[in-house]
């Protein structure tokens, strides 16, 4: 969906969907999947936040809304396991939690399961968009600019990742003020301790400096103090 054109114009050749060599998971092909989403019955509101978003949006690349379950029930023979529940111990994954501190998480496909498991409260979150961005090709640009790829075949590589969000230092732009947006693109803040953000952290003092100076087009799209990714 995109209201400003000209932007999603200018960045949609930049990001490209990832092409994959070798062994693969596949999750969805011509709108057709086995996959369910797996969830623990007593997953925190944020998983189950997750949880929505991964089947909303793998809905709109591939075609198939995949049901989403708890550990409560039986484990499918392909699932896409999401936080911390007892479908990780019966595909004998192990993950230490408390070494991914409020946003780490981790991705990594076993056989034909994948797992995106994070620490409380973003860190599953936060796995679901890495996903979504980084290996199927989802951007959003701007709360009312995104870009959402339509395929034929979902397919991920053999993972074995773990990694943390970018933090935010100092940052002014309209676009902030939108919480999906700014969780879409994984923006954390220390504003905000519970995992649903209404605004990244603002400073608005050198923004209305250099205001003159700056296109009317791009003045909402632009973040100020980025802080780089932690290791």
């Amino acid at each position: 969906m995109c209201s400003n054109r000209l932007l999603c114009f200018l960045f949609f050749p930049l990001f490209s969907v990832p092409s994959f060599a070798g062994s693969e998971t596949l999750l969805m092909d011509r709108g057709k999947s086995d996959y369910k989403i797996v969830l623990s019955q007593n997953a925190p509101s944020s998983e189950e936040h997750a949880a929505r978003e991964l089947q909303r949006f793998l809905k709109e690349i591939g075609g198939k809304l995949l049901p989403i379950i708890t550990d409560k029930d039986r484990l499918p023979k392909h699932a896409i396991l999401l936080g911390e529940s007892k479908a990780l111990d019966k595909i004998g994954v192990s993950i230490d939690f408390s070494s991914l501190g409020k946003e780490g998480y981790i991705l990594r496909t076993k056989g034909s399961y994948l797992v995106i498991a994070g620490g409380k409260p973003r860190g599953t979150l936060y796995g679901v968009y890495g996903l979504l961005t980084d290996y199927l090709g989802c951007r959003w640009f701007t709360p009312d600019c995104s870009r959402i790829p339509r395929l034929e075949r979902i397919a991920l590589p053999s993972l074995m990742k773990r990694l943390s969000p970018a933090g935010i230092s100092d940052v002014f732009c309209s676009d902030v003020f939108d919480g999906d947006w700014v969780l879409r693109n994984r923006m954390n803040s220390s504003m905000h301790r519970e995992w649903r953000i209404k605004a990244a952290r603002c400073v608005s003092v050198p923004w209305l400096l250099f205001t003159p100076f700056i296109p009317l087009c791009l003045r909402k799209n632009i973040l100020i103090r980025i802080r780089s990714i932690s290791p």
